[in-house]
C-alpha cells in the first residue's frame, strides 16, 4: 500500500467518528513540513504525518511534529489506523 492509499484509508476511518474532524493537507499548497492530516479530536488538535512502512518522516517533518506537541497538541508519524488510535487514545487522556 502507498501512503495515498493509507491516506485515503485512514480519513476514511477518522470521519466514522463523529468527535473528529479531519481535513487532508495538500503538498505544493501548504507550509513545507506540515502533518498530512490535521485532526480535530474531542476539541484538541492532532496531527498525523503518514508513513508507509520503510518510509520516514524528514527533519522538517519531524521538527514541525515537535513543534505541535510543544505547544500542547499531539502530534506523530503514524502508519496504521492502530497508531492513529494510538494517538486518539493519548489525546483522549488529556481531555
Amino acid at each position: 500500500m502507498n501512503e495515498t492509499n493509507l491516506t485515503r484509508k485512514l480519513i476514511r476511518k477518522l470521519n466514522e467518528n463523529p468527535d473528529t474532524w479531519v481535513y487532508k493537507t495538500m503538498g505544493s499548497m501548504t507550509r513545507a513540513g506540515v502533518p498530512d492530516l490535521l485532526i480535530c479530536h474531542q476539541g484538541l488538535f492532532v496531527g498525523a504525518e503518514v508513513k508507509v512502512p520503510g518510509n520516514y518522516a524528514t527533519k522538517l517533518q519531524l521538527h514541525e511534529i515537535d513543534r505541535i506537541n510543544d505547544c500542547g497538541g499531539m502530534a506523530a508519524v503514524v502508519r496504521s489506523f492502530d497508531d492513529i488510535k494510538d494517538l486518539m487514545d493519548e489525546v483522549r487522556t488529556i481531555a
